[in-house]
């Protein structure tokens, strides 16, 4: 951002927004559905995430054109019907906000710093620099929020992009035959938060753990965590006297990012929507990730 701009941030007696509670930015002159894609890869999210605001038709349009999953809006001509507009948008309402919602701007910041640190070092180095750490833990009353939050809006690394709401997983949650799975990952930059969901339908003989739904954040993906979340939850089906995992792989136009992820950690096709894997197969949680496990205490160890 160049000097001018920050000094609006810095010195103006009426903002009050500051410098770091941008999360990404582009200033510049070329047209803004240019700086549409960089934003998205800065922020690590799909384009089809970006609501575009602007006062320029002309601007409005070109980004329509560009980018037909950028939703757009544009300022009316009055100054004074701004606020009014804005307040009327419904694209940020939400029925509670989340303790990852509060932390957003910080973990933006965090991803910033990976990125900044990785363009410097090997992928392996950049790997075993992180000290990655993750927690795959069963789900409580106060993460249904956040998960609700996950299936309902992950579309690119989603097994079955199946939805549910927030009454559907409380059901679930009492349910003997299923376990809803959360995933929280951390590094030494920081918390990633609440970044991953798992559904389990557990057989009534016990032997087979189903995965219903599994989804992961776009923004820890190709960190080893996809392998990771899944020896994880092979480890806890073998405690748990399962002897399979079978899924399903249901493609959309927008999961093709998850389309291998299947076959490539060992599962097998059994027919056209199911694949399976014998958990004894399933892999090791990689060398530089390590896995977090909560004690009956509460206490964190490492497993």
């Amino acid at each position: 951002m160049s000097l001018m701009y920050l000094k609006f941030f810095e010195k103006h007696s009426g903002m009050v927004l500051r410098k770091e509670h941008i999360s990404a930015w582009q200033v510049n002159w070329r047209p803004k559905a240019e700086s549409a894609p960089l934003i998205a890869k800065s922020l690590n999210i799909g384009i089809d995430s970006l609501v575009f605001i602007d006062d320029s038709s002309m601007e409005i349009e070109y980004m329509r054109n560009a980018f037909p999953e950028v939703s757009c809006v544009q300022l009316p001509s009055d100054p004074a019907d701004i606020l009014t507009m804005l307040q009327n948008l419904a694209f940020f309402d939400k029925l509670e906000i989340s303790e990852e919602d509060r932390k957003r701007a910080d973990m933006m910041r965090a991803e910033q710093d990976r990125e900044a640190f990785g363009s410097q070092v090997s992928h392996d180095q950049f790997l075993k620099a992180l000290s990655l750490r993750l927690e795959l833990f069963k789900a409580q009353a106060e993460d249904l929020g956040r998960i609700t939050q996950l299936i309902n809006k992950t579309n690119q690394f989603n097994l079955t992009t199946r939805r549910q709401t927030l009454d559907e997983l409380r059901a679930l949650s009492y349910s003997e035959s299923h376990l809803i799975y959360g995933l929280r990952v951390t590094d030494k930059f920081g918390e990633y938060g609440l970044t991953g969901a798992v559904i389990i339908e557990i057989s009534a003989d016990k032997r087979a753990w189903i995965i219903d739904t599994l989804l992961l954040s776009c923004r820890i993906l190709g960190r080893g965590v996809e392998t990771s979340l899944l020896a994880a939850l092979a480890n806890d089906a073998r405690a748990g006297g399962a002897v399979e995992l079978i899924s399903s792989y249901l493609p959309t136009k927008k999961n093709g990012l998850a389309a291998r992820f299947l076959p490539d950690h060992g599962f097998s096709r059994v027919d056209d929507k199911r694949w399976c894997l014998s958990i004894s197969q399933a892999p090791q949680i990689p060398s530089h990730v390590e896995r977090i496990v909560k004690s009956s205490s509460g206490d964190l160890h490492a497993a």
